[in-house]
């Protein structure tokens, strides 16, 4: 048996042989991945798309593969990678102890999660490269590294400061995309709006200047539910006063 030694010192050993996801390093108090996983550059998300459509024209499935069989086949892959780490308990990034075969396998079931992902964004018309660079930019609004670090708390946890809810006048200030709403609006359809949409561009118009928001007075925002959102966000409700003329 060969030893390499360097210094007087082994170094080769069992303890040292790690992959770079697995071996660690101390800075600042906090472990953290000496160098990070990276992707290859290619095939990017539309070589994709464009490998499984000419895929599925070959085939003639394009009558099968509407959204909604997409997404049950996207579910169903999702399950099938949830099964790989089943009764593992808590498994360490760089999946240690796993063999190659049980890497490939999950190599396989994760692609055909991001195939079917990629053709459902694909049929629904979502450009998904442009989707994610919008909602990337809306979870910084709505986790600022400065008031998250280390915390895994939701961005309503640790919000703090009054907000007043006034209406906003003036051209484009304090107005957020328009968000359609399909039939009814109830008190969850409206909490998504205001966890989404309102928050991240009052976020983004003011930081952290007072600012002034107001609804109207429709029931929906009268329910105990939305009260409760607006007290967990900080928001002090800003009572609008109405006239007659």
């Amino acid at each position: 048996m060969m030893e390499a030694k360097q210094n007087g010192s082994h170094n080769a050993s069992a303890s040292e042989n790690k992959t770079n996801s697995e071996v660690q390093v101390k800075q600042n108090g906090h472990h953290e991945p000496a160098e990070r996983f990276r992707f290859t550059p290619e095939p990017s998300l539309e070589d994709i798309r464009r490998m499984q459509a000419e895929f599925t024209d070959e085939r003639d499935w394009n009558q099968f593969h509407q959204p909604r069989n997409l997404l049950l086949a996207l579910v169903g892959e999702v399950g099938e990678v949830s099964e790989l780490f089943q009764w593992r308990g808590e498994v360490a990034e760089g999946l240690p102890g796993w063999t190659e075969a049980e890497r490939e396998n999950l190599a396989q079931e994760l692609s055909d999660v991001l195939i079917y992902l990629v053709e459902l964004a694909e049929k629904c018309r979502v450009d998904l490269p442009q989707a994610v660079l919008r909602k990337m930019a809306l979870n910084r609004l709505k986790y600022p590294a400065s008031k998250v670090h280390g915390s895994a708390k939701k961005y309503t946890e640790w919000s703090s400061g009054r907000i007043l809810r006034s209406h906003c006048h003036g051209p484009g200030v304090g107005l957020g995309p328009l968000v359609p709403v399909k039939g009814t609006l109830n008190a969850s359809a409206y909490r998504d709006i205001l966890d989404n949409f309102m928050l991240p561009t009052l976020w983004e118009q003011f930081g952290d200047d007072p600012f002034l928001f107001q609804h109207d007075c429709t029931p929906v925002t009268k329910a105990s539910s939305i009260k409760t959102w607006m007290s967990e966000s900080g928001v002090e409700e800003l009572h609008r006063v109405l006239t007659s003329t």
